[in-house]
């Protein structure tokens, strides 16, 4: 079994924001080839995400590289969206939080909301969720949502 980044978070207005910064390594290899293509696109350097959400005070830097993401403290998310939150979700619904607000915010391209549901997917087999729960999560909650939600 993999073993994640502790994630401290605690719960405010715009629902979860992280107390200390967050590192997470990408677990599917679409991820990491596709971070691994951005780095390239950039010269070589990691790449800076700066998210604009209504949920940051002011912007938020996230840093990705072929490695993974570093996500700043105070970076807050809503959790699974259109789901309950369970302990199991809250590290797959941080990184696919970013992944979709960097898409949002026109910083990655559209081909990465698929990417950022497969790691979705990753990130719940990791910490331990059944395949059951896991599949009814992906296909209804981000699957299903991503249909209704079309890039601009």
């Amino acid at each position: 079994m993999i073993t994640l980044s502790p994630l401290v978070y605690k719960t405010v207005l715009f629902k979860y924001r992280l107390l200390k910064p967050y590192q997470h390594f990408w677990l599917s290899n679409r991820a990491k080839h596709a971070a691994i293509a951005e780095v390239h696109k950039n010269q070589g350097q990691d790449v800076v995400l700066r998210l604009t959400g209504k949920q940051y005070e002011g912007s938020q830097e996230v840093i990705m590289n072929c490695e993974g993401l570093l996500i700043p403290e105070g970076f807050g998310w809503d959790g699974a969206t259109k789901a309950i939150d369970t302990a199991n979700s809250m590290e797959a619904s941080l990184v696919h939080d970013v992944i979709c607000d960097a898409i949002n915010d026109e910083q990655l391209e559209w081909k990465w909301r698929r990417i950022g549901d497969v790691e979705f997917r990753h990130i719940l087999k990791a910490v331990g969720m059944s395949w059951v729960r896991r599949w009814l999560w992906w296909l209804f909650g981000v699957r299903l949502y991503a249909t209704v939600i079309k890039p601009k």
